[in-house]
């Protein structure tokens, strides 16, 4: 994904640098591949910006899974360990045996994970970015498949519970009914709508587990 997003950012007319430079700040492929996706088509700044901040809009339901982990740390810890939150790093940090992790070596921990993928993700945009046009045509028009790959693998670690997988198969059905729904708006009534069905389910399960203890 690093060697196809450093491609993309040189065909998109940006240099070596600037094209790391936006690697570096935005920290997140699904961004990254949009805004380069953008600047091709000449958007204006505040689209590009606006549109990777939208995008990235799952990273406060993120932070606030881990509150309770950061909320004893002082702000610079918070604001570095912030900027390190991408959806990989999340799945790792929510893995039982590691969120169990003393405060102190679970901060650690967690900067040396989102260390690693960052420190990869720069020296794999530079590559690709070095090699522009030399990478093969067919590898970014695959530029999909190593994204859903990546999310599929970690949705599937997740699917613990009767509760998640009833909103990723409801979420899943309404996006194929919506797919034809214009700016990509099922996206995100599906996630709603599979949310929805997931806590309801919850819910119930916990009402009917009430009453069977008071019975």
């Amino acid at each position: 994904m690093g060697l196809v997003g450093g491609a993309l950012g040189v065909a998109s007319g940006l240099s070596i640098g600037q094209t790391t430079a936006l690697a570096a700040l935005l920290n997140s492929g699904t961004a990254q591949f949009l805004a380069f996706k953008l600047i091709q088509v000449h958007a204006a700044p505040a689209v590009v910006i606006c549109t990777s901040l939208t995008l990235s809009l799952r990273m406060v339901m993120y932070g606030l899974s881990l509150r309770a982990k950061v909320r004893q740390l002082s702000t610079i810890w918070r604001v570095v360990l912030g900027f390190g939150l991408i959806d990989a790093v999340f799945m790792v940090m929510t893995v039982p045996a590691h969120s169990a992790y003393a405060p102190r070596r679970w901060r650690w921990f967690y900067l040396g994970v989102s260390g690693a993928m960052y420190g990869g993700w720069i020296l794999a945009t530079v590559i690709g970015a070095s090699l522009g046009e030399t990478i093969a045509t067919h590898l970014r028009a695959g530029l999909d498949f190593p994204l859903v790959a990546v999310f599929g693998a970690m949705l599937a670690s997740t699917l613990s519970s009767r509760s998640a997988m009833t909103a990723c198969t409801v979420a899943a059905v309404a996006a194929l009914l919506t797919l034809s729904w214009p700016y990509h708006i099922g996206l995100l009534v599906s996630t709603l709508v599979g949310v929805a069905a997931g806590a309801g389910l919850d819910r119930l399960i916990c009402v009917r587990k009430t009453v069977t203890e008071e019975s």
